[in-house]
């Protein structure tokens, strides 16, 4: 517990400069001062092992309850005996009194602690330092005052030791007191102290530099400001005394001249000053600003964050190069640009951007993704791209070999699609892909699903995947024809092909990679340079121009294939021919 010594002289009395004191002489000088306790309990021999150093209140009753208060003296001035008192006062505020009585004031003989004394373990009790004092039901709720001088002076003196104090109950009190840890009062006990004084005030006189006048030496005495300061002048604090000095500041505004940032002023009439509106945005209009400024932040932050509740853009910007730019310099998965829907319907768009001539949306990115969009709503679009005027929606290019455009469904349920494209004109593409290098790839579709499609086209009434130039199968999978050549012997050989293992017009350039060897009437060897014993050929012959007559070719061992190469002997009627014939690889 806190202990305060508070020490007051009655003669001295608050001053604010201006007012006038009054001082009365002969008054006699007398220091006082009060100690709060350092500790206080109450023990209970009904229960004996319970401690009650945290009650609000000190139980006092005869039969059974003892209470015990000390005063901590650290404060009082080192070298003070008890021969410095003149008088010391405990002061208790009575909380209630069931049974009127008496009780005593005893020394205690024994340490004690607030924390951990009860009946079993309190200390014995020494001498009486008051005794029967009367406490009657009409002291509740009031103070009562003990004389304890003779106490304090002992203690001081150290012919006792200061373990505190008892208030032991005489039959048949009962009553309470006002513990230090009352909340409901803060009447907590006091030890109130009268120090000797001596001697008597037989003047006041007023220093040099104090700032005051007046004073004497017998009846009432007046003291006030100076007047010695000129017309305009004030009291001032110069470090070491009150002075005389004059106003600061004085004399006449002959202008007022605009600071950084700021428009106006003048040097006559009402001046205004004013924002300048070219270097201090507003918020309550539209701004401009110049090229190459910047908004950075460091931390997880965003260096920008603006919200419409609305229904509008979040952020508008119109530019003729980028409108918006943003950079992250760190590998996060956070953006330059991070837009969010936060509609309930979830029909607005995260990042939104339109152009009249290039790119409604620009992300680039030299190891992560140029753009990229996220959505949770089924049926939503992470990245939607649409163009009215016949360009492209999504356009994504990629120069250090990565990809372009690239669309993920990650649901393991819901049927959705990485990549939807879609086309309202009959010569326009849902999705289109272009490559300027030798094999390179427009649209690349990849599934590592045991029954998924890298890609897939579906059409109700159209062509689910449609092509105006060369398809191209790699040679060991299944679906689509891999080459196809017509050879007229009575023309010299190869007259149409088509291989899809060569690129562009090679693909149907004759021969087409393809090469064609007669050995002897009727005898044929077609060479497709690539592995064809592991695919499913079909064979087609035709006598001279006599189209649909058929001719045993490749039957029993008259067609025989090498992993590139096909051998033929074309017969009729057992006899060997030359023909037309046709072979397709699939």
């Amino acid at each position: 517990m806190k202990t305060n010594m508070h020490t007051r002289f009655p003669f001295a009395s608050k001053c604010n400069l201006g007012t006038a004191l009054m001082v009365a002489l002969l008054a006699a000088t007398v220091a006082q001062a009060q100690l709060t306790p350092s500790g206080d309990a109450y023990t209970n021999t009904a229960d004996p092992t319970t401690n009650y150093g945290a009650k609000t209140l000190l139980d006092v009753e005869s039969a059974s309850q003892t209470a015990y208060i000390q005063f901590n003296l650290s404060s009082i001035p080192s070298g003070y005996t008890g021969a410095d008192i003149t008088k010391a006062t405990l002061k208790l505020y009575v909380n209630a009194v069931t049974k009127a009585g008496s009780f005593n004031v005893d020394y205690v003989n024994g340490t004690w602690s607030e924390g951990t004394i009860d009946a079993n373990n309190a200390p014995a009790l020494g001498s009486t330092i008051a005794a029967s004092v009367p406490l009657t039901t009409a002291d509740k709720n009031q103070y009562i005052l003990i004389d304890i001088t003779t106490a304090l002076q002992a203690w001081l003196n150290g012919t006792e030791t200061n373990d505190g104090i008892a208030l032991v109950g005489n039959s048949p009190l009962n009553a309470s007191f006002d513990s230090k840890e009352s909340t409901t009062t803060s009447h907590s006990a006091e030890l109130d102290i009268v120090f000797v004084g001596g001697g008597t005030i037989t003047g006041v006189t007023t220093a040099s530099g104090s700032g005051l006048m007046g004073g004497g030496t017998g009846g009432t005495l007046n003291l006030s400001l100076t007047d010695t300061c000129a017309a305009n002048q004030v009291l001032q604090w110069n470090g070491t005394a009150w002075i005389c000095a004059n106003l600061k500041g004085s004399g006449t505004i002959t202008g007022v001249t605009a600071g950084a940032d700021l428009t106006g002023g003048g040097t006559s009439g009402n001046v205004t000053l004013n924002l300048d509106t070219t270097k201090v945005p507003l918020l309550a209009a539209a701004n401009t600003f110049t090229a190459g400024q910047l908004i950075s932040s460091g931390g997880g932050s965003p260096s920008l964050s603006v919200s419409n509740s609305g229904g509008a853009a979040g952020v508008y910007s119109i530019a003729a190069g980028a409108g918006i730019f943003g950079e992250t310099t760190t590998n996060t998965a956070l953006g330059g640009i991070m837009g969010v829907d936060g509609s309930a319907a979830g029909t607005g768009n995260g990042v939104y951007g339109t152009s009249s001539g290039g790119n409604g949306v620009y992300g680039h990115s030299t190891t992560g993704n140029g753009v990229y969009g996220q959505t949770a709503g089924a049926g939503s679009s992470g990245v939607s791209g649409t163009n009215p005027a016949g360009g492209t929606g999504v356009s994504g290019t990629a120069p250090a070999g990565g990809v372009g455009v690239y669309g993920e469904n990650q649901s393991t349920s819901v049927g959705g699609d990485g990549i939807l494209g879609r086309a309202h004109t009959s010569n326009g593409n849902g999705v289109h892909g272009t490559n300027d290098a030798s094999f390179a790839v427009g649209v690349y579709g990849e599934s590592s699903a045991p029954n998924g499609y890298g890609v897939y086209g579906h059409a109700l009434n159209g062509y689910g995947i449609a092509s105006d130039s060369n398809v191209s199968q790699w040679r060991g999978t299944g679906g689509w024809v891999k080459a196809m050549v017509y050879v007229d012997p009575f023309k010299g050989g190869i007259q149409r092909c088509f291989n899809s293992q060569l690129p562009g017009s090679q693909a149907t350039t004759v021969p087409c990679g393809i090469s064609y060897t007669k050995y002897l009437v009727g005898q044929y060897m077609v060479d497709f340079g690539f592995q064809v014993d592991d695919r499913f050929l079909q064979f087609t012959a035709l006598n001279g121009t006599n189209w649909g007559v058929s001719i045993n070719g490749c039957l029993d061992d008259y067609c025989t294939i090498s992993p590139s190469q096909v051998s033929i002997i074309e017969s009729r009627n057992d006899t060997v021919i030359d023909a037309t014939f046709f072979i397709t690889v699939f």
